[in-house]
């Protein structure tokens, strides 16, 4: 009995188990891994498409259809077809559900830009509102939406309100926030939301003179150009970015001042070339800052 328990264990090397390893084809690996049913392969292929911002094309390339045959050879990368009327599909499920949300909310806001890259401009618009029930302040997207030609202010209103209504929500928008920019700025003071007209409007408005107007070349003129926004609000980040560049610079106008800023920006910049040129300077500074 005990020379059957003082036997010798002996467990194979690390290098056995490597080339042993290796000998083995890849479905000896994945004998004990879940089946994954075709459906669930292209929902996942989907995902990896859009939060890797990935372009459609990719499931045409051949190594990543290799990749998967090795992986998973009885499931097939879908068509570049297939994942366009599942991304669509997938669009539609999304806005559905967004639009139910938005539907249960009294008031909410909005936020917009508009940008230019590789020669393409582009409208964004943001949705924020905070639950009645939980309290909890919750955002989504709404669109990202291409801008053909300038970006005037009419045309920035047209798309703004556009989006507006598409998820019907035109009329619970207490507040759109936008940058400084010309063209937002001059939307919002000719088709936001009018003030309140005071008394004292009021008898202005009866003492000026009458004028005459052709009402139907007004009909015309105003036609394609009556939006309705919602009061506007300038981010203040934005804001503090004009008075850090814009306004700085307008102050470097002023002697005193300008000696005082050419100085502080000189010792900055001869302490940056210290710690550029010296490894030892460099961390100095790191560990007093």
């Amino acid at each position: 009995m005990q020379q059957q328990f003082s036997k010798k264990i002996t467990t194979p090397s690390i290098q056995e188990q490597s080339s042993s390893s290796s000998s083995r084809p890849i479905q000896y690996f994945m004998r004990e891994v879940a089946p994954v049913s075709q459906e669930k392969f292209n929902k996942l292929v989907l995902n990896f498409v859009i939060q890797g911002l990935h372009p459609l094309s990719i499931v045409e390339r051949a190594e990543f259809k290799e990749l998967f045959k090795q992986v998973l050879p009885s499931r097939h990368v879908m068509s570049r077809k297939t994942l366009v009327r599942m991304l669509e599909d997938q669009y539609i499920s999304m806005k559905t559900d967004m639009c139910k949300v938005l539907s249960e909310q009294e008031f909410v806001a909005t936020t917009t830009d508009a940008w230019s890259t590789n020669h393409k401009s582009y409208l964004g618009v943001t949705v924020h509102w905070i639950d009645s029930d939980t309290l909890t302040a919750s955002s989504g997207a709404l669109a990202c939406r291409r801008i053909k030609g300038r970006h005037t202010y009419d045309t920035l209103a047209e798309m703004l309100e556009s989006v507006h209504m598409e998820f019907s929500i035109q009329n619970k928008v207490v507040l759109t926030t936008t940058d400084n920019g010309s063209n937002f700025v001059k939307a919002f003071s000719v088709f936001a939301a009018e003030e309140k007209v005071t008394e004292d409007d009021e008898e202005n408005d009866e003492e000026a003179d009458v004028e005459f107007t052709d009402v139907a070349a007004f009909l015309q003129e105003t036609k394609k150009d009556d939006f309705h926004l919602p009061a506007h609000q300038r981010c203040a980040c934005h804001s503090l970015h004009l008075v850090a560049t814009k306004d700085a610079e307008a102050a470097v106008e002023d002697s005193s001042f300008k000696k005082i800023s050419r100085a502080a920006f000189a010792k900055c910049q001869s302490l940056w070339n210290k710690q550029s040129r010296s490894t030892r300077a460099s961390d100095n500074i790191k560990d007093r800052l």
